[in-house]
Parts: C-alpha cells; structure tokens; sequence
C-alpha cells in the first residue's frame, strides 16, 4: 500500500500541470514602444508544476496586427518549430523591419516530453523612428539664443600671453561667426595684431599689423592691455592705452564677446570688462572665483586660463519654463497615434489639455554633445477627429546651472515633435514641429534642478494646449539647426512618480513655520493642497535633517536651495501643486507662507525615480540587517534618476561612475536593471580614468552578460573595453596602479585626503580583475589570441601586485588595512598559497586592531561581507555590520537612518544621506546569506550554497532571473534546518548545504552527487524543493 501511494505521489509530481508560457519581453522590456533596432531579440519564461521541465523546442509568430496573429496569416516571420531549449534572446528572423513599424507577437513551447503548450498571450513591440531620414520635423524654441547682441562697445583684457597667441572674439553671434582680433608673438617671431572674420565657420584674415613697439617682452612674457573699441564699422584696437590699430569692417554689427585658441595657444586673463558706448558696464570680472560666464575654463589664483578652442560669454541661460503649441485638424478615424518627441532640458507633451504619458523630468541626462535623446509615446487616446491642439512644455533641466561634473545643456531651451496618426484606411496624417507653432508663457516661472520652482497659478491658462485656447500675445517660434549629436530613442526606463508618502507627523517650531516629517528619505518633491486668497505665497523647503530646535537643518544640500514656491490663484476650492522640472532629496518638509494651518491631509511626498521593476527580495530574522537592506533599496532607487547620480540633494547628483560600479550587483540582484544600464553603459563608453571610476565601462557588460547571458552587449561594448584596458597599461609600464579615489570614505578624520583609502591597492586590484574580464569576453566572443593577451596582463599585475605590495612577515599587502586583505581576497589577486594567512591576518585585524568594528570604504564594504563568509566569519561579518557604535551602518539606523550615508559620521565634509554607492554590500545577502548565484551566465545553472550565520534564524529570499524567480528559504527549526530551493523552468541547480553527511539530509526530489567538505551537493532541474539537515 505504501509503495502505491509512493508511486502515485511520483505520477502526480510528473503531472502536475501542463507548462506555460509567461513574460514575454522584446529587447529586456514588456511590451516596449520605442525600439532602437530593427534585429530585436526575444525573450519569455516557462512556468510548469511539475519537475525537471525544460523546453526542447519553440515556435515564434510575428504579425503587423492582432487579427493577423491569432488568424496565423500574414505574418511577419513564423519560426516554425525550432528544436532550441533557448528562450532569451532568439533574435527577429523575419521579414525586414522598418521604422515605426509596430509588430505583435506571441510564443508557444515543448517541454521534455514534446507536448506543445498553449500559444502565450500577445505581446507587442514598435520600432522608433532609428533612421534620421525618417525624421521631417524641426527643432523649435521660444528664442533663438541667450547670447548678448552688443553692438557699440568697448573690450578690454588685462592679459598675459603664455604661449603663441590668444584670440579676442567680438560681435559673434554665435561660435561660427564674428570678429576675432589675434595677438600672436610665436617665439622668435615678431609680434603681430591678426584680425580674422568667420562666416558660417570659414576664417578669413585681414591685413596683420606688426607690434614690435607695442609688445616687445623677449622670452618673458609681461601683462598687457587690450582695448578693443568697436563704434559701427570702425574698429580701433589699443595695448597698454596706445592706439595700435584702426580699420572698419561692417561684416556683424552686433554679438557676444569671447576667447578662441588652438594648439599652443594660451593665456592667463586677469580682468576683462565690456561697456558700452554710454559707459555703461555689461560685464566686468576679475575672475577671483570660479565663473559660469566661461564655465569650461579654469580659475586659478585670480586669472582666467583661455585655452582649448571658442569660448564665448553667454548671459546665464534664462530658467522661465515656456510653452509651445500648435493646432491642427484630423478628418478620419484614428487608429493609432504615435509621438516621437524630445525637449531640452526638460519636457511635457500635451495634447487636447492632456498630458501624454505619466513620464517626468526628460527626456534622460546624457553626455549631450555625444548624442540626443528622443521619447516614443503611445498618444492615441489623446487624438480626436476634427479639431486638436499640440502643446510642449519645456523647462531648463540639466541646465548651465548644474553641476561642472555632470553633462549640461548649455543651449537654449528647443524641442521637436513628429506625431503619426494612422488611420483605419491605412493613410496617415503627420504633425511636425516647424514655424507654424507659436510660443508663449506659462506658470512657471523659475525652475533649476537644484533650487526648485516658482509656480504662480494665476498664470496657469488650464485650456492652453486645447483647439479653443486663444493663444493672445503668443509669438512664432524660433527655428535651429540640429547639433552634431547623434540623435536616438530613448530605449530606458522613464522616470516617474513611483509612490506616495504620507507624513508621520507636523510640528510648529515657530509662529507660522510647520515642519512636517514623511519617516522615510525620498527623492522627489511635495504635493501641497491649499485654498486662500489670490497672490498668497507659500514656499517649502525641503531637507533631510532638522536640528535640535526643530526646524529643518539644510546643511547637506549645500547650495541646493529645494525651495519651491507656490502662489495661489484664489480660487474658490482647494487648490493643488507639485512640482514637474524639478526633485528633492528629503525627508522634511518646512512650509511657510501656508494660509491657515496645514495638516498631514493637505502635504504628500512624492516618490520620483526611474521605473526599474522589483527583481529581488530578502527578509531575515535580524531587524537591523533588514534595515540595513530596506536602506540600500531606498539609496538605490533615489539614484536611479535617468543616470545613476552619486545623492539626490545636493547641488550635484551628477552621472558617478565610482558610485555605480560599487553596488551594481546589489542593483542587478534586486531591479530589473537591463535597459537601464544598457543605456548607462552607452552614455559613460569612451572614458579612461583610474580603474575606480572608468572600471565600470569593463565590470558592467561583464555583469550583465552574467546576470543575462547577452553576447551582445559583450560584443557592443568589446573594443571600448580593450581599449580601456589598453589606456591603464600605457600607463602603468610597472603594472602598479598609484591614482584615484581609492577605497572612498572609509572612516576618517575629515581631512579631503582622508576620504582616499587604499589608492594604490584598490586600484591596482580592480585593475587586475578588469584585465581578466577583458580576457574572459574575449573568450566569450572568440578572440583567442586576444583571451591570450589579456590572460597574461592580469597574471602579470597580480604577480607585480604581490611582489611589491605584500609582506610575508606580517602577511598583509600594502598597510595592513580590512580593505587590504578583502580586495585581494574577493577579487582573487591574492596567490592561492598566501589566502589562508591572509585570511587569518584579516580576521586578526577585526578583531584586535579595530575591536570588532568595519575600518572600509566603498569597496571593502562591498566584499567585506562575501569574504567574511567565504572565510567562515559571517557572524563576525554580521556583527560589523549591524552593531549601533560608530563606525557601520547600525549606527547609522541607530542615528535615524532610512537610506545610506556618504560617510560613517552623521556630519562631515562628505556630507550626503542618501548615497547609494555603499548598497554594494547588499549583493552579500543574496549570493550569500541565500547563496544565489550564476553558475553559468544567464542562470542557465544556478549555485545554491546558503550560509547560515549562527545568529540568524531563517533567510527567505529570490531573484527574478531570465529564466524565471529563483527562490532560498532556510529556517532553523527544533528539528534542525529546513532548506526550501525553487528553480525555474529551463534551468538546473546545484544545491550545496552544510551537513556532515548525506545521512544527515532528507531531501525530497533532488540527486545526490557527493560531499564537498562540509556540504552535501545535489543536482536539480525545475521545481521547489525541501531539504531537512538534522
């Protein structure tokens, strides 16, 4: 009987359900509208009761319409049944693609008994507008450039020249016209006045004038005065108040003033002043600060540094937020609408008083002068027959304003649009920008990325991108050229209000002033409803921190203002505002101005981000490591703006590579990160700095590829990666690699170097571990000769690593620190023969040296716990990390922490509270507290090897991986340990858990394989599964 029910047990674990398939994903996205290839690649998941189930064949369909897909003709491509177990990335074989081109999908399988599923559900991609041919639109803008039209003036700098020439640039309309007055003294030869006029960016010399008697100073250069005086056409030019030179030219009239150089031309300026023919000053500096009316040169000890090509003064670029609109008439059903838009700095597209889309702050930050980021949008529940009106709102963005690290828009604010109606008849109407569109005001009337809004609702003209608005004293647009940036779709995830936020409580710590408290940190803004009298100013502040009296403590915002302002328009209901150009990071709020008394009822915080889809999850029974967690989700997420930024409320929140590559594996365990970072890695190709910053252009395709099993992006990014390898080694003959930021803000004294920790040793490490990926892609890709190469530069930085940075005495490398003998350790740099006392040195140095407590950075903390636990230390390694004294992240959560800090101490130079660049730690709890890992890439094998620390009781956590969730449960029990493994469909796990023997596991489905030292292996295909150790 009981071998019957055994038998019957095993028929119902075969049978338990037919396969299904699930997740249907072109290009890493569901349903993506906006594609940037016309080769996508396809990817779904398989979801089967029963065990070991794996597909043994696919059949893919594609059709231009849904009736065609479910009718099975025509269509686009039919794979047929292909004999693959594949099922991420099959790549489009069908019939060509072309841009706009929307596309419909669906996928059937066969699992390993050949039975066919049921065909999925449809999916669907559209592919964007890829070829510039197809673009008929025109970039458009409410003015045609902030910079000055001086006509009548008088220049004068106060100069050295240090090198052959400086050229003084005058009534230039922009960077390829204008005057340029050259004065050129190449050494040995005589010095000379060349005056030079560029059309449409074609130079053209005037008669030189020799300078002999003006500017004799030999080999030594001495400090001049140059008096350009321009009145109409005549134009007199004066060194050290002496007539030098007079002629008319009537080429410009008017323009901006500047600086031009090439090659070895350069020269320190002191003072430069312009008046004009009143006297009146209209611009006058003596550069003894940094400057934004030339922001790509250097202020040093009071001069001006002009060098390196055109650089013209441009009045700060104006930060009102206009609006554009256009009417226009549609005659025939619509069935379908499409929008391909772009606006910079930032943009809203608007059609018949709606907004399309709920997208906010794009389009994406990206290296601007590279390429140019366009936005695909379904609008067609926005489009009506007959009459329609198209709005665009831009604002600012990442403006001249933003900060000297980050990549700027430094022009005037322009968009462009080109909307595609289809019809049911197969016609099509086309909406472009062009000089038909009109500009106008809106209600916003200030916004920076840093300070925040000014929003005067009176102002508001709700109707203005509707057929009825009256567009009264709006003027016809500006036209521009485009720039040379490529210009491509925008293929990430787009930032959007994610969630709300509630606040906890609201305090008055003075008359008037109410602070209200949202109990969690946040990048974002406030959503505040009020009602009062028309005119009312209302202003809120945001901060992360308040002091001791009460009010908001703004110290790490720096210069950030995060104020926005919001007047009221008086009307008779409750009025509403949030900001839309704009974010925050914060966890107060203080409101002044408010027109009564404010409750929790009337303010919400809005949690703003990049929409990266949850992929992991990880619970415990230690309150402190999940918060610890929790805060490495929140510091995450914060960041994740269109670039992953370094904080979210400074004046920075700049594009940090160092930040990003030390906690990407934590990103990749618990987002769904692919576009993303797909784009990421498109916009930071080309850097070659220190391995601690550009390293990331070599350990980000290798962790996807990992993470994905995508070639392609190996492929894509191959020659940037050799040649960023190829830079590090030109530059480091010894192999010892010497600069950078090191092992960044490890505890410290305060000091700037202070924050450097470990330069040497942690670049030299990640510098030896990114010469191996690179050899390992070239194997991928099939490069032998390059895996070769490659192979023997990591051996050789290793081998000079150890020589010249370890001590066989007190078996340490460089000074002894945790983070020292971690990177070594977790990178595998440290021979095989020295790990053991390297290992012991480690635990020795906790312990003693540093009583228990973290002494790491950035990069120790990422490792410091999988080495702890690879060493049989993760208790140790637990304690570290969740005790409340200074320094670690206890102490933090102690101090009231819901995200992470830049540094250990509550203030100090780095001064941030939602840095995100210390979550690398997290990727621990996973690949070991869970033992999740990628035994092959892409999890077509997965490695379960859990450690469980004595001090916990249970860990439950999973991955949502390509092939499906990944799950580990282990719980103590009286009994002993319960272990729960679920492994997807079309993948197989091998399962490693502690126990002396195999006697000592009952297991429930799973292969035995052996004992490996204290653990017993199995091997599994699909399924859950339960394992008691006793």
């Amino acid at each position: 009987m009981r071998n019957r029910v055994l038998m019957g047990l095993i028929i119902l674990a075969r049978l338990g359900g037919a396969m299904t398939v699930h997740n249907l994903r072109c290009e890493y996205d569901v349903d993506p509208i906006g594609i940037a290839t016309l080769q996508p690649r396809l990817s779904w998941t398989l979801r089967d009761r029963a065990r070991e189930q794996m597909q043994t064949a696919y059949q893919i369909r594609v059709a231009t319409t849904l009736a065609a897909l479910e009718k099975g003709e025509p269509l686009l491509w039919d794979s047929d049944k292909t004999v693959s177990s594949e099922s991420v990335h099959v790549v489009y074989d069908g019939t060509p693609l072309r841009d706009g081109m929307r596309c419909f999908w669906q996928v059937r399988a066969w699992d390993r008994d050949g039975k066919a599923t049921d065909w999925s559900a449809p999916a669907q991609w559209q592919v964007a507008l890829i070829d510039p041919a197809s673009w008929q639109a025109r970039w458009i803008g409410p003015e045609a450039s902030h910079a000055p039209a001086w006509g009548d003036l008088t220049l004068t700098a106060d100069l050295v020249l240090d090198a052959d020439a400086v050229g003084l640039v005058f009534r230039a309309p922009d960077a390829a016209n204008g005057y340029m007055w050259q004065l050129n003294r190449a050494l040995g030869a005589e010095p000379l006045l060349r005056p030079h006029v560029q059309q449409n960016g074609s130079w053209k010399m005037l008669p030189a004038v020799s300078l002999r008697a003006f500017m004799a100073d030999g080999d030594q250069p001495k400090p001049h005065r140059i008096e350009i005086e321009a009145r109409g056409a005549t134009i007199r030019t004066r060194i050290d108040g002496k007539l030098a030179d007079e002629r008319t030219d009537s080429t410009f009239a008017a323009g901006t003033v500047g600086f031009r150089t090439s090659d070895n031309e350069r020269a320190r300026v002191n003072a430069l002043t312009v008046v004009d023919a009143a006297g009146a000053v209209l611009l006058a500096d003596t550069f003894d600060r940094a400057n934004p009316a030339f922001p790509k040169l250097k202020v040093e000890n009071g001069h001006l540094l002009v060098g390196g090509g055109m650089h013209l003064y441009t009045a700060p670029l104006p930060k009102e937020c206009p609006r554009l609109r256009k009417t226009f008439t549609v005659a025939k059903p619509v069935a379908r609408a499409t929008a391909s838009v772009c606006g910079l700095g930032f943009y809203e597209l608007y059609l018949n008083g709606r907004k399309a889309g709920d997208r906010v702050l794009s389009p994406p930050n990206t290296p601007y002068a590279n390429r140019i980021l366009f936005d695909t949008l379904d609008v067609t529940p926005l489009i009506q027959a007959g009459d329609n009106a198209v709005g665009l709102w831009l604002a600012p963005g990442y403006s001249d304003d933003y900060s000297q690290w980050g990549w700027k828009w430094e022009r005037a604010k322009r968009a462009i649009l080109q909307l595609h109606i289809d019809h049911p008849d197969g016609s099509r109407t086309t909406v472009v920008t062009d000089p038909s569109w009109q500009a106008g005001p809106s209600p916003l009337t200030f916004a920076s990325l840093y300070d925040g809004e000014v929003y005067d609702a009176a102002l508001a003209a709700p109707a203005w991108s509707t057929a009825a608005f009256k567009a009264e004293g709006w003027k016809p647009v500006a036209l521009f050229e485009p720039t040379a940036a490529a210009f491509k779709p925008n293929t990430m995830p787009p930032v959007r209000v994610i969630q709300t936020v509630r606040p906890l409580a609201v305090r008055e710590p003075k008359p008037g002033v109410y602070v209200f408290d949202l109990g969690q940190n946040i990048a974002g803004w406030t959503r505040l409803r009020a009602k009062g009298p028309r005119g009312t100013r209302i202003t809120l502040r945001h901060s992360e921190l308040t002091g001791s009296d009460g009010m908001i403590d703004p110290w790490t915002n720096r210069r950030a203002k995060a104020a926005d302002i919001f007047v009221l328009a008086g009307s008779d209901t409750a009025e509403s505002y949030e900001p839309r150009f704009t974010y925050h990071g914060f966890r107060f709020i203080e409101i002044t101005g408010y027109p009564g008394v404010p409750t929790c009822d009337d303010v919400t915080g809005c949690v703003v981000h990049a929409d990266v889809t949850p992929a992991g999850s990880f619970l415990c029974s230690d309150a402190t490591l999940n918060q610890i967690y929790s805060n490495c989700l929140w510091s995450m997420r914060g960041n994740f703006m269109s670039i992953p930024t370094d904080c979210t409320m400074r004046d920075e929140r700049t594009p940090c590579q160092m930040d990003s590559l030390a906690y990407e594996d934590t990103a990749l365990f618990t987002f769904w990160m692919n576009s993303y970072y797909t784009k990421w890695l498109d916009d930071i190709a080309g850097g070659r700095g220190n391995p601690d910053w550009n390293g990331d252009t070599v350990f980000l395709p290798w962790r996807l590829y990992l993470h994905t099993g995508d070639r392609r992006i190996l492929a894509t990014h191959y020659a940037n990666m050799r040649a960023y390898i190829d830079a590090l080694h030109a530059r480091t003959p010894d192999h010892i690699y010497t600069q950078g930021f090191g092992d960044w803000c490890p505890p410290n004294d305060g000091s700037w170097q202070g924050y450097h920790g470990d330069v040497t040793d942690v670049n030299t490490c990640l510098y030896a571990a990114l010469a191996r990926i690179v050899a390992e892609t070239s194997a991928v890709l099939g490069h032998t000769a390059e895996h070769d190469t490659y192979t023997r530069l990591s051996e050789q930085i290793v081998r000079a690593y150890h020589e010249k940075r370890y001590n066989t005495e007190t078996a340490t490398y460089g000074d002894g620190s945790q983070t020292t003998a971690i990177l070594p350790l977790a990178l595998d740099v440290a021979p095989h023969d020295t790990r053991e006392a390297l290992a012991r040195r480690l635990v020795a140095t906790i312990r003693d040296t540093n009583k228990g407590q973290l002494d790491t950075g950035i990069f120790g903390t990422r490792y410091l716990l999988e080495v702890l636990c690879d060493i049989g230390e993760s208790d140790l390694g637990l304690d570290m990390l969740t005790q409340p004294e200074y320094p670690g992240f206890g102490f933090q959560i102690a101090n009231g922490a819901t995200t992470l800090w830049e540094q250990w101490s509550v203030k100090g130079g780095m001064n941030s509270h939602n840095h995100a660049m210390f979550a690398g730690v997290g990727a621990a709890f996973f690949t070991r507290l869970a033992g999740i890992t990628a035994l092959r890439p892409g999890f077509d094998e997965i490695g379960i090897r859990p450690v469980m620390p004595k001090r916990l009781a249970f860990v439950k956590a999973a991955v949502e991986t390509v092939k499906g969730q990944v799950a580990v449960h282990w719980r103590r029990g009286a009994d002993g340990l319960v272990v729960e493994v679920t492994v997807p469909v079309n993948a197989t796990a091998r399962i490693a858990l502690p126990a002396p023997d195999a006697k000592a596991v009952t297991p429930r489905g799973p292969r035995f394989v052996g004992m490996e030292h204290d653990r017993a292996v199995y091997l599994a295909g699909s399924g859950t599964y339960e394992f008691r150790i006793r």
